[in-house]
């Protein structure tokens, strides 16, 4: 299966609050009986855990699956003020909660929810980010219970609605004033949102406790307050854009964005705390899932790194840190930062300077363009990729690594430009695979061992069907990057000190070595990558060399903040075509 999202699910309870009745990721069902008023209610809450209870983020498990139920498309906000005249507001929430709201429209934090939607007859329709999100706000000075329950709250969001009119685009959010909050908050919980059913129409609403009351249990002091607000009251935004990203992309709980991991901030409650502008205004906001991303961010957009330019550029898969930083080429300056990959390690470029990175930990590998953090493609391996390379048309993406006797598979992009299911290809002969290079024919090469460690090459003839042996007249230790350097094929040894690249003119079913390259000053160097004249070669778990091609040597600059293993060059539009 191909164009996957990069996420394995995982299935169990986690038992999280003792109150009455739990379930995964902060779903809790709150005391109290549903009440009517023009309506009914019902619990089935989702509760933001306060800082202490936090979740872990897991990466590798990251992923909100769509579980097929309605989004919020045009998301309007109403505000009920609960007593807040009467027992008082001394942290001026209600201006920040209203001057917020009408920043929010538009934002780049709001811009996150747009890659969510909902499906009705295989028509997907997505949620929009309008400029004005604002819906109105209502002083009800009725009387506030000491300890309110849910089904008070949710009466009283059935009351808001009754005074602002149903909007089936809205959201209607309760808040109680500060010392009338419901039980359980700050300890086990700091906001949530729920359901009720407004003349039998679904009536999502949200509940926000007096925040301040909460202290740093549930926001207050989590960073330097910007300008726009105070460090008490942080947790007013940081709450409210929680339950605005969760209430819009799952009004009913659990049955729209929602997984084992809970909605789209439940991934990633207290994670990543900042001050994000608004417009003119800013405020503190904790990061939401972005399933594009695979991570929890602050904004959601093109994210364009915005120094790469046109300029070329080098990737580099960094063993230590398990992420792939990007560097200018060749002035080796540092641009930015691939870190939603599990185990990142091969690497290999198209003419057009998409860059695919093999993830041994999540078992696909995923296509960048250049300069670009969002992925545009991710394709799942029958086991952990070891190689890649992109035919001259970029037409055609062969993997190396599978299981069960295969040792090759090879995608196929569609002229609309989607990839589909791959090709695959067995070698009885080859009892360990390594890594693959297309030539500018279109023939494809891989590497690897045979029986007793003994280097193996085999050929995938342009339009072949089958895996054909090459003999090699060279004595390589062990298979090393596979690539056409413009004239012949290169072929790593990595199994010598230091590293040898051996350049091989291929007839038929033999391959003659016709010259070598010395990588002085190395141990490993498994994976290469050949641009021009210049060789990039990542030493395995050490540093980054950079040699004259194919005259190798010393090498002519060395990259030393990065742990080595993949490298590719991806062309800028000033070098394409060149």
């Amino acid at each position: 299966m191909v164009n996957v999202p990069r996420a394995a699910f995982w299935l169990g309870a986690a038992a999280i609050l003792g109150l009455a009745g739990c379930s995964n990721s902060g779903r809790l069902l709150p005391a109290g009986s549903p009440q009517q008023l023009g309506g009914t209610s019902v619990s089935v809450a989702r509760y933001a855990r306060p800082r202490s209870q936090a979740a872990p983020i897991m990466p590798a498990f990251f992923y909100v699956p769509y579980l097929g139920g309605p989004v919020i498309v045009a998301p309007k906000f109403y505000f009920v003020f609960w007593g807040y005249r009467k027992y008082g507001d001394p942290h001026k929430v209600k201006p920040l909660l209203i001057a917020y709201a009408k920043s929010m429209g538009g934002s780049a934090h709001n811009n996150i929810e747009t890659q969510y939607y909902q499906t009705v007859s295989s028509v997907n329709t997505y949620i929009t980010n309008p400029s004005n999100q604002f819906g109105g706000s209502w002083d009800d000075e009725s009387a506030v219970p000491k300890t309110p329950t849910d089904s008070q709250v949710s009466a009283e969001a059935l009351r808001a609605a009754a005074h602002f009119g149903y909007d089936p685009n809205g959201v209607y959010f309760v808040q109680t004033p500060t010392g009338h909050s419901e039980a359980a908050f700050p300890a086990h919980w700091c906001a949530y949102h729920s359901v009720a059913y407004y003349k039998k129409k679904t009536l999502p609403y949200a509940y926000m406790p007096y925040m301040p009351d909460g202290g740093a249990g549930c926001g207050a002091g989590a960073i330097k307050p910007p300008k726009d607000e105070s460090s008490a009251d942080e947790g007013v935004t940081i709450m409210a854009g929680h339950e605005f990203g969760e209430t819009i992309t799952d009004p009913t709980p659990s049955t729209a964005w929602d997984g084992p991991q809970g909605e789209i901030a439940d991934q990633c409650t207290w994670n990543g705390i900042a001050n994000e502008p608004f417009g003119s205004k800013s405020y503190t906001m904790q990061t939401m899932a972005s399933d594009a991303d695979g991570a929890c961010v602050q904004s959601y957009g093109s994210q364009a790194m915005p120094q790469a330019s046109s300029g070329d550029l080098l990737y580099l898969s960094d063993v230590a840190k398990n992420d792939v930083e990007i560097l200018s080429y060749p002035q080796g300056r540092h641009i930015g930062t691939l870190r939603t990959l599990g185990a990142p390690r091969a690497e290999c470029a198209d003419a057009q300077g998409n860059v695919w990175i093999a993830d041994t930990q999540g078992f696909d590998v995923v296509e960048y363009p250049h300069g670009i953090s969002k992925p545009i493609a991710e394709l799942s391996t029958p086991s952990a990729p070891r190689g890649c390379s992109v035919n001259s048309k970029g037409d055609q993406l062969a993997v190396t690594g599978g299981r069960g006797g295969i040792v090759l598979v090879v995608y196929h992009r569609r002229p609309g430009g989607a990839w589909h299911d791959p090709r695959t290809y067995t070698d009885a002969a080859m009892k360990r695979v390594a890594f693959c290079g297309f030539d500018a024919a279109g023939n494809l090469f891989i590497d690897g061992a045979g029986n007793g460690g003994v280097f193996h090459l085999a050929e995938l003839p342009h339009g072949g069907t089958a895996l054909v042996d090459i003999t090699v007249n060279a004595s390589i230790a062990a298979p090393g990057q596979v690539q056409w350097d413009g004239t012949n094929l290169a072929v790593g040894d990595a199994g010598v000190t230091p590293s040898v690249i051996y350049q091989l003119s291929v007839s038929g079913s033999a391959a003659t070595t016709v010259g070598s390259t010395t990588l002085d000053g190395t141990t490993s160097v498994a994976q290469f990558w050949i641009q021009g004249s210049r060789l990039i070669g990542p030493g395995l778990h050490s540093a980054v060399g950079i040699w004259k091609y194919p005259a190798g040597g010393n090498p002519i600059k060395t990259i030393t903040s990065v742990r080595g293993y993949g490298a590719a060059v991806s062309l800028g539009a000033g070098s394409q075509g060149k």
